[in-house]
């Protein structure tokens, strides 16, 4: 999935971030109906599906160090890469949304993200078997 954006390893997930939104700059969201997608709605990735996990990082991290940590949890699951799907904010949550209410000065309380958050891994995106969110670093 991350073919199709130019990232170095060790840029960071907020350095990648424009590019992540640039994928979805001329879609329109099928969430809302307005222009500007989530990177999940237009990527191109044969292997897509329903989450079966979700990642929770910092936007500090280096792109290797989650690339890497991936790769451990497919290891320790004994599965490749295309079997697993992870549930990862920065291509699940429209940045097209979050740039324009930062624009418009809107600050979102933790507590607002943190249910987003567990309702979308708990009910609705992420066929998680979790009973609670896990918020913290890997």
């Amino acid at each position: 999935m991350l073919s199709e954006l130019q990232v170095e390893k060790q840029q960071k997930v907020y350095d990648i971030e424009p590019e992540i939104r640039k994928v979805g700059k001329e879609v329109i969201c099928p969430r809302d109906g307005k222009l500007g997608a989530a990177y999940v709605d237009v990527a191109r990735d044969p292997h897509s599906g329903r989450a079966t996990c979700m990642l929770s990082y910092t936007w500090g991290y280096e792109v290797h160090t989650i690339s890497n940590t991936l790769m451990t949890h497919c290891r320790r699951l004994r599965e490749t890469p295309q079997q697993i799907r992870v549930w990862i904010c920065a291509f699940c949550v429209n940045q097209w949304r979050v740039q324009e209410a930062v624009a418009q000065g809107a600050k979102v309380p933790f507590e607002d993200f943190q249910a987003e958050f567990a309702d979308k891994v708990l009910r609705r995106d992420c066929g998680c078997k979790r009973r609670r969110p896990v918020i913290g670093g890997m």
